[in-house]
């Protein structure tokens, strides 16, 4: 079987499972800007999502609020996907008519939309997998839903307006709220930044105690312990580099050039001391044995 296909099966069997004939035809009995919720094209979205996996979002379409606001008839039961910051939430009074296995744990969430945030839409969750008290205001979610209907809400009082409502499974908390950082993310920070300290403390210890040098391929450890341990004995005695050099670069380099001269001068004095002060050496030994009657190698023989 080609990738192609494979790539094809796999995504079809991870799809939300489509709305059979019947129940589409039961949704579209929905009645748009009113503010009954419970009514009788509800319940084919609330037993379609009840058979999602959890965070399912394949085949989701990235919503276009405003057309699906203004022909709500055509958008019914599409699978839409939806991004925004979390506004409000609680769990349902049990106002449904019918029961089923979101009874006790079904949320409604009001979720802001939009690059601006300033749109609101209304989400009708049955198995979300975050309880109440974990939700944040101002979390950053994402989740598939199918839209519902345009609603009217009456309580809201001088302020009523239509909401947008959708039907899911669950939803993802992508990024936490501002100012808030969550448990997973704290616990393996401080753990690492625990263990690093821990390491670097330890490495200092172990530096104050024990010495390591090199000498030709052998490495050889030394105590610190001991004041006459602390250079190998091996070692060439330590060169007084004279005075620091001048900050600037060509001066510096000019003081280099200087020392190298100094130095070099210095060794040849040392070489022509030395041969002048062994030929001297050699000189006077010939003229104390020409002059010693104990040599064998002069005099007469008795």
């Amino acid at each position: 079987m080609p990738i192609a296909a494979l790539i094809l099966a796999a995504g079809l069997l991870a799809a939300v499972p489509p709305l059979t004939p019947e129940q589409q035809g039961q949704l579209q009995t929905a009645a748009d800007n009113r503010s009954v919720i419970d009514e009788g094209a509800l319940y084919p979205l609330l037993h379609n999502a009840e058979q999602w996996g959890p965070n399912e979002e394949y085949g989701a379409k990235v919503p276009d609020f405003d057309r699906i606001g203004q022909s709500p008839v055509e958008a019914r039961g599409e699978l839409f996907l939806i991004e925004g910051a979390l506004a409000k939430w609680d769990n349902p009074p049990r106002w449904f008519t019918r029961g089923g296995s979101w009874d006790g744990r079904m949320q409604r969430w009001v979720v802001a939309v939009g690059p601006k945030e300033d749109r609101y839409v209304v989400v009708y969750l049955v198995a979300p997998s975050q309880s109440v008290g974990e939700l944040r205001r101002g979390h950053k979610i994402r989740l598939a839903g199918r839209f519902y209907k345009s609603w009217f809400d009456v309580e809201a009082g001088a302020k009523a307006k239509s909401y947008l409502t959708f039907v899911g499974r669950d939803a993802r908390i992508i990024r936490p709220a501002t100012g808030e950082t969550p448990f997973p993310v704290t616990m393996p920070l401080a753990f690492l930044l625990a263990v690093t300290v821990a390491g670097w403390m330890v490495y200092r210890y172990a530096r104050s105690r024990t010495g390591v040098y090199e000498h030709g391929e052998q490495i050889q450890v030394y105590s610190r312990t001991r004041p006459e341990d602390a250079r190998d004995p091996r070692d060439a005695p330590e060169e007084d580099e004279g005075p620091p050099l001048p900050k600037d670069p060509t001066a510096a380099l000019i003081e280099l050039s200087r020392r190298a001269a100094e130095e070099r001068l210095a060794r040849e004095a040392d070489g022509s001391g030395a041969a002048s002060g062994h030929g001297a050496d050699a000189t006077s030994t010939d003229a104390d044995s020409s002059n010693n009657p104990a040599d064998p190698s002069h005099g007469s023989r008795p």
